[in-house]
């Protein structure tokens, strides 16, 4: 039976494609566009004839395998917890598997003498090891992969719970699969061990402790007698925080790592470079590859050697610069495939490499699975994530606009499916960072937006990320000036061109796309109806005393937030300048406010003071906390309820009348 066919078959079995009955043409809703994925994963065998997908239903994760030649397929369950997800899942052999996993509640029960136990709540976590049919299960206690092995199909390295520091992960391990037996014991640390890394051979080559309580981590390498030397010291924050310096992975020689840097002032090239850092001579390596416009995202690395084989960047969408001639073949045809609107990423490949998992994604493709049997060059697909979603998501193009200093920038315009009539509201929805960018790629804010009649713009303005060094340095010193401009300055494109409604304009942001709003609000309040800031900064003096206090007044993130914004002693005049509170008196639009009272990237008293400051000035002002969150990656039920607060306040303003 040919492979199309096969695969035709799996995706009924499979159940992944969106039923008939689907409102194909109704906007989506924001429980829509939130939803979690059905789909977490999908692996390939070492063969190429199973595929693991791990399927998210309600708070039940389940592995399920599917034949690819005798299109049949089965469920792996995992033990009866109430709530049972599944993080990732590796093939070890054809026959054998392992999923990681976290399981809680009180365990499900089918025997009869359940109704005279009484429930205890349980909590578990570790590693799963169980045959494709679901059998000869093996507990690992471990919730950390050192090392999968894949030349060892009998054994992986893990890290080990030691019980007598109260769950501390300080013991590097051998464990067999088939038992979840450890056989050898690689390494014991301490209280303060935080991992370990292992060269292509399993050796472990690289430990990693914890100094102090304050984040900082010292970087141990094995010396000639295989006892450990230090190597270095970071502080563990500063590296999160920096975008110039990523430590990405030990290389093939274990005394070095593989980085990603930003060139020096006046280097050949402007863009992200991946180099070799010497842990030992503590000296930077030469240039080993770079892009000539994009700073690169992600690094390939050749199965075999372990070397860097290409760099992925975002252009508009994702893609990738392979140097394997093989490799750059197949992923080009997948590109064809798929068309320019769209990314495409490899997920999981056989052995062999013939048989390919690739996941898509775009602004009308909220995530797709397809498999690609290279033998015959069919791409079939296997599976959306959010199925429901199909033929109702709004288009986005690329969009371009000149500056008033003469500058060609981009950015990306969200348009209603169906045209409202007149020229449209618009949403402006100016990206974090501010070294960050947008892409042509699915984004729910965009989406539930554009699904209420709203033409939704997010520009890349200059100081913006991805673009190479010198652009993104055109935004340092420039919060509330050359960057505000730019975003102007395409909102008046918009207008001149007649794509939107001058008089039905909104901003929306989060982060430093809040602070935008917020600014955009104080010193053009005749432009926009509305402003929603979600996390967003109000005043950069405050916001640079509490970094400073924080992170230290030599640490490596105060000296970048130094370069972002300015100093907030010596730069005092411009910062309160720029500042939204400073203008709190005489505010303009409405404004909504949303914190995470856990944020630890923009502290809560931004918006405190924000809050605070424009009701004492008698101005239109929400203000809502949200207990717990942090900056970033809320719970989904937290995150649509914002986003309903935010198009709600928006509908308010400039929504149907």
């Amino acid at each position: 039976m040919r492979f199309a066919s096969i695969l035709a078959a799996v995706a009924l079995l499979t159940g992944l494609v969106a039923p008939d009955a689907l409102a194909q043409g109704a906007p989506p809703t924001i429980a829509e566009l939130t939803a979690e994925g059905r789909i977490h994963g999908v692996e390939v065998s070492p063969s190429g004839r199973y595929l693991a997908i791990i399927r998210h239903a309600g708070v039940t994760d389940t592995v399920q395998i599917i034949d690819l030649v005798s299109r049949t397929q089965s469920v792996v369950t995992g033990p009866p917890f109430a709530v049972f997800m599944i993080g990732a899942v590796h093939w070890k052999s054809d026959d054998r598997l392992i999923y990681s996993y976290s399981g809680f509640g009180v365990p499900k029960t089918s025997s009869p003498d359940a109704p005279k136990m009484r429930p205890r709540f349980a909590f578990d976590r570790g590693l799963m090891a169980v045959n494709r049919d679901g059998s000869r299960r093996a507990r690992i206690v471990a919730n950390r992969v050192i090392d999968w092995l894949d030349r060892d199909p009998g054994h992986v390295l893990i890290q080990g719970v030691n019980a007598e520091t109260l769950g501390r992960w300080t013991k590097a391990l051998k464990v067999d699969v088939e038992t979840g037996k450890v056989v050898e014991m690689l390494d014991a640390g301490d209280a303060t061990t935080l991992g370990w890394d292992a060269d292509r051979e399993g050796n472990v080559v690289v430990r990693y402790e914890r100094i102090g309580m304050s984040g900082g981590m010292r970087v141990l390498g094995r010396g000639a007698d295989k006892r450990w030397q230090e190597l270095f010291t970071v502080r563990e924050k500063d590296v999160r925080a920096m975008p110039d310096l990523e430590v990405l992975r030990v290389s093939p020689d274990p005394s070095k790592f593989y980085v990603a840097v930003k060139p020096e002032p006046g280097a050949a090239s402007d863009t992200r470079e991946l180099r070799l850092y010497d842990l030992v001579g503590r000296t930077m390596g030469p240039l080993l590859l770079s892009l000539p416009r994009y700073d690169f995202e992600a690094v390939t690395f050749d199965e075999e050697t372990g070397e860097a084989s290409g760099l992925c960047f975002w252009d508009d969408v994702f893609r990738c610069d392979l140097k394997d001639p093989a490799a750059r073949k197949d992923y080009e045809a997948m590109v064809a495939r798929f068309g320019s609107d769209r990314s495409v990423f490899l997920r999981s490949k056989s052995r062999s490499g013939d048989v390919q998992v690739i996941y898509v994604q775009g602004p009308t493709d909220s995530g797709s699975y397809h498999v690609y049997d290279r033998r015959t060059g069919k791409v079939e697909a296997l599976g959306n994530q959010r199925p429901a979603l199909k033929d109702r998501l709004a288009p986005t193009v690329r969009t371009e606009w000149t500056t008033r200093d003469g500058v060609t920038l981009s950015g990306y315009l969200t348009t209603p499916r169906v045209a409202p009539a007149g020229k449209a509201p618009l949403v402006l929805m100016p990206h974090g960072g501010p070294e960050a960018r947008d892409k042509l790629d699915y984004d729910r804010w965009a989406q539930a937006f554009a699904a209420r009649g709203y033409t939704v713009f997010q520009p890349n303005f200059r100081g913006s990320g991805g673009f190479g060094a010198a652009f993104a340095a055109q935004g340092y010193g420039q919060w509330g000036l050359r960057m505000q401009d730019d975003i102007m300055d395409g909102v008046q494109a918009l207008i001149d061109q007649g794509k939107v409604d001058a008089d039905r304009m909104c901003v929306v942001g989060g982060s430093y796309g809040g602070y935008v709003g917020l600014y955009a609000g104080a010193k053009t309040p005749e432009r926009f109806k509305c402003v929603v800031s979600l996390a967003g900064v109000g005043d950069l003096v405050a916001m640079q005393k509490w970094q400073r206090a924080r992170s230290g007044a030599d640490s490596p993130t105060y000296r970048y937030w130094l370069k972002s914004i300015g100093d907030p002693d010596k730069d005092r005049d411009r910062l309160v300048a720029t500042s939204p509170i400073t203008y709190a008196g005489a505010y303009g639009p409405p404004v909504l406010l949303i914190h995470g009272t856990e944020d630890d990237i923009v502290p809560i008293s931004q918006s405190r003071d924000m809050n605070a400051a424009l009701k004492r000035a008698g101005r239109s002002v929400t203000f809502i906390e949200v207990e717990g969150e942090g900056h970033s990656g809320w719970d989904a039920d937290e995150e649509a309820k914002a986003l309903t607060e935010m198009v709600a306040f928006v509908d308010a303003a400039i929504g149907r009348k």
